[in-house]
């Protein structure tokens, strides 16, 4: 199937585990807040041995629950951060390096049908994932990771609540979510919580986030959102990004 792929503009913050997100309805004017809803999210995040994905300040990520479950790579570059993004049931190559049963890549990534918010069953640093052709395709074009074989270095389980605020037309601008992380390290063997705020710019359809105009528009609706999670007690992440902050960095 076909990748989408989008520039993120977004902010994250840390908050008290006792804060309360506001209500939101009026934080942005012209913008009206939906009810909020909550779901379980389970992600494995990968790289090589080496930290080879680090090291090119990329991410390749395979998450369970909400709207956008999926394989996702995201790389940092100096035009900001970009998520490409391949569905779940993307198929594997056979005889890749990577080329365990499917089954593997589901046992990492841990089920959400029993309910539990526990880390059992976590993978071992050496066990290798099952990584589809195409994302295997895209990070040897990128990175020259032809080769490569890949193995869990965290397990994150997220309780997320969203809220979006919609436009006049119906159109999600912006999405906030409220997230407490359970994040496994799993080759220190360490078990990080910690809970977050992020606010997410989301372009028009058929826009994009690339140009001098998003950022703007995107400055301003986030600005005005941050403001009104700055009084609830938000600051400014200490981390920026999930996967750094399961790896206590």
């Amino acid at each position: 199937m076909t990748a989408s792929g989008a520039r993120e503009i977004e902010r994250k913050y840390d908050v008290p585990d006792a804060a309360v997100l506001p209500d939101l309805t009026a934080a942005v004017p012209g913008l009206v807040a939906d009810a909020p809803h909550t779901f379980e999210l389970a992600a494995t995040y990968l790289d090589t041995a080496d930290g080879g994905l680090a090291r090119a300040r990329t991410a390749l990520r395979r998450r369970e629950g909400g709207h956008d479950a999926g394989w996702h790579i995201k790389a940092d570059t100096p035009q900001g951060r970009f998520e490409t993004q391949w569905p779940l049931d993307e198929p594997v190559a056979p005889g890749s390096p990577n080329g365990a049963a499917p089954a593997a890549a589901e046992a990492a990534a841990g089920s959400e049908s029993d309910g539990s918010t526990g880390l059992g069953g976590l993978p071992e640093a050496e066990d290798a994932v099952a990584i589809p052709a195409a994302i295997r395709t895209e990070l040897a074009t990128r990175l020259g990771l032809a080769d490569a074989v890949f193995a869990p270095i965290a397990v994150l389980r997220t309780t997320r609540t969203i809220v979006t605020l919609r436009d006049t037309d119906g159109n999600v601008r912006v999405e906030i979510a409220d997230d407490t992380v359970i994040a496994h390290d799993v080759s220190a063997d360490i078990t990080r919580t910690w809970r977050e705020w992020e606010a997410e710019f989301l372009p028009l359809p058929g826009a994009t986030a690339n140009d001098e105009a998003a950022e703007a528009e995107a400055n301003a609706l986030l600005g005005a959102v941050e403001a009104r999670l700055a009084q609830a007690g938000a600051v400014t992440a200490s981390s920026h990004s999930k996967i750094a902050r399961a790896l206590g960095r």
